[in-house]
């Protein structure tokens, strides 16, 4: 046998192999990547699977975080006028009502899930682009861009909430949310 060739040949299955490994690397690193859960949300959501969108989101962490963060925002802007008795006596009346809210707003999110309630006309109701992924040491800090077009009612600039992501070892789940911008009255078409 011919050294060279033998050589050559040992190089080649190397080479082949260390593409091999990268490639398989490389598709590790995705498919337990941020991005990949929140696609995997979105065709949960197609699918009509909420064991699927159940396993990727934490309904009721996110329901109960985004109900926070929306009655923040809320009172903050409603701080600017009023008396602080008001303001008081309006904050603990909200409060009474937040488990409700809660509870029926992740039962309205299952349910239009399981029955396919957030597609209208084949057409998906929600149209949300990942904006930006930033791991840290709490998980991932994501941005969700909702185009206002595709708001219910439709408003003249995009909407966009940040939300916060664990790492299940495996998956990413999306379990709180950190920040609504957008959302107000004064950004609706008129």
């Amino acid at each position: 046998m011919n050294k060279k060739l033998v050589v050559g040949g040992l190089g080649c299955v190397a080479a082949v192999g260390l593409l091999v490994a990268a490639v398989g690397l490389g598709f590790y690193v995705y498919w337990t990547s941020p991005t990949y859960s929140l696609r995997q949300v979105r065709k949960a959501v197609d699918d009509r699977d909420l064991a699927r969108f159940e396993k990727y989101v934490d309904v009721r962490a996110i329901c109960d975080s985004g109900v926070d963060r929306w009655l923040a925002d809320s009172s903050s802007a409603a701080g600017a006028g009023g008396a602080k008795w008001e303001r008081a006596l309006g904050a603990a009346a909200v409060m009474l009502m937040k488990p409700a809210m809660v509870d029926g707003i992740q039962e309205e999110i299952r349910k239009a899930v399981q029955e396919g309630r957030v597609d209208v006309d084949g057409e998906s109701r929600v149209e949300l682009n990942i904006d930006e992924v930033v791991k840290d040491s709490h998980g991932a800090l994501v941005w969700l861009v909702m185009p206002g077009r595709r708001l219910d009612p439709p408003r003249a600039s995009d909407a966009r909430v940040q939300i916060r992501m664990r790492d299940m070892g495996t998956y990413w789940q999306a379990y709180e949310v950190v920040k609504l911008e957008g959302f107000d009255d004064e950004t609706r078409r008129r």
